[in-house]
């Protein structure tokens, strides 16, 4: 075992925002969904995030059997996760890049580029956080 192996003078370094995991939700332009419904949407997500922040036991308990993983093993990496709900320039960056990488790998013709910061509509998201804000 690793623990057997290691001297115990050494110190373990924290992994806390070493390693960045997002997930993206993106809407289609044509979309039967109302804007009541996608606001409805985005105050279910950051609930979410809120439940997981105020009740972290049951929500690792629910998470671990929703993946079928040990409850063990998402314990012990819980507080590298940082959970919330958030449009960052690091998803226009990510996207970017992952349009570059397309680009060079040919898999889509250079003259098909686009700048997301042109087509991501910011609105819906802002207009939620005022809402949540009371504003």
């Amino acid at each position: 075992m690793l623990t057997q192996k290691v001297p115990s003078n050494t110190n373990v370094i924290s992994s806390r925002g070493l390693y960045h995991l997002s997930f993206n939700l993106i809407e289609l332009k044509e979309t039967r969904l109302s804007t009541t419904e996608k606001l409805a949407l985005l105050k279910s997500i950051n609930d979410a995030t809120d439940y997981i922040h105020t009740h972290p036991d049951l929500a690792q308990e629910q998470i671990s059997h929703a993946l079928n993983i040990d409850p063990s093993q998402l314990s012990y990496s819980w507080n590298d996760y940082t959970f919330r709900l958030s449009l960052s320039n690091a998803l226009f960056s990510n996207i970017q890049t992952q349009s570059q990488w397309a680009i060079d790998s040919q898999l889509v013709s250079e003259q098909d580029s686009v700048d997301f910061r042109q087509i991501l509509d910011r609105k819906l998201f802002e207009q939620f956080v005022s809402l949540e804000a009371g504003w």
